[in-house]
């Protein structure tokens, strides 16, 4: 499957900011307003993509834990859209191949906090009871620059300070997660606040929580494969970490890069045409890092249906002074 050239700019520029008007989006993939709404409302309606609002959660005083669940679940997320309405502590669910069938992520206060969660989990879904859990540390998100031209990455996690948010931030705040899409109008009229205090408030979240407002596509209908390289290394410092990172952001096919603790210490995200780009890439690595990597694995990632950066549990945590 060939991507037109303006797929390729509407893909780019709508992933980078799910906020842009229909006008402004139209203008710039040259479709009147009119043809970019129903292309885009046609995608929706397919489910094709999802918007999420990028959130730095560890301002907010949480930690992700990642689960990669195998064996016995290749049905996909069909049983579990129960547990995805309730749970409080669900960021995202990807189905994936290979070793493992789906990957989770959870957003928490602390590892207990999540362990009860994981072991009710579960307790619900037996077929869930084989998994490989690692603690995402820190998150680089890279623009899809194999589309157009690369810009500068979003780093999300590592060690931050909780922000002290006003009740009026953290309202502004939970209408953004909900509907990533929301006017500013609408902002207003719901949170009771005039628009001049929602621009003001929202320009403070801004500043250091709020990192954009992206939209998650089904790559696969647009024929782009996404797969998922892990990395267990060893002999590692600074030199060689930030040589890595250098060869992620240079790469346009790489889109996101996740340092992590457990069983491995990197995972890489890479979108390409096909399975021979992917190859080559993976074969870069493994030949440019030798020296430092122990172990490798690679899977690959179908889709992400759901994706929050704020997890619903926290809304109503008591230790969350409005």
């Amino acid at each position: 499957m060939v991507i037109t050239s303006t797929e390729k700019k509407f893909l780019y520029l709508y992933s980078d900011n799910c906020r842009m008007t229909y006008s402004q989006l139209g203008k710039k993939i040259k479709k009147s307003p009119q043809n970019t709404r129903y292309y885009i409302s046609t995608m929706e309606k397919d489910r094709i993509l999802n918007y999420n609002t990028l959130v730095d959660y560890s301002y907010l005083g949480l930690l992700m834990f990642r689960v990669y669940f195998k064996g016995g679940f290749a049905q996909g997320i069909g049983p579990l859209k129960e547990y995805i309405s309730k749970s409080g502590y669900l960021s995202s669910i990807s189905t994936i191949s290979g070793q493992y069938d789906l990957s989770m992520e959870f957003l928490a206060k602390n590892p207990s906090r999540f362990n009860k969660e994981l072991k009710q989990l579960v307790q619900d879904y037996k077929e869930l009871s084989n998994y490989d859990l690692i603690i995402n540390v820190v998150t680089h998100i890279f623009p899809k620059s194999y589309l157009l031209n690369k810009t500068d990455d979003i780093i999300i996690g590592g060690d931050r300070n909780p922000l002290k948010l006003s009740g009026a931030e953290m309202e502004l705040l939970k209408l953004l997660v909900n509907e990533p899409r929301i006017r500013l109008t609408e902002m207003a009229r719901r949170s009771q606040m005039n628009i001049k205090t929602v621009i003001s408030r929202l320009r403070i979240l801004q500043e250091e929580l709020i990192l954009g407002y992206k939209t998650e596509f089904d790559m696969n209908r647009f024929g782009i494969y996404k797969n998922r390289i892990t990395l267990k290394l060893h002999n590692i410092n600074v030199l060689t970490e930030q040589n890595l990172l250098k060869f992620c952001v240079q790469n346009p096919h790489i889109i996101t890069l996740n340092k992590t603790m457990g069983l491995w210490d990197i995972e890489i995200d890479i979108e390409t045409p096909d399975m021979v780009k992917f190859r080559e890439i993976f074969f870069m690595i493994r030949e440019q890092f030798k020296d430092i990597i122990q172990s490798f694995n690679y899977f690959r990632i179908f889709n992400t249906p759901f994706r929050k950066y704020v997890p619903s549990s926290y809304w109503s945590e008591k230790e969350v002074k409005l």
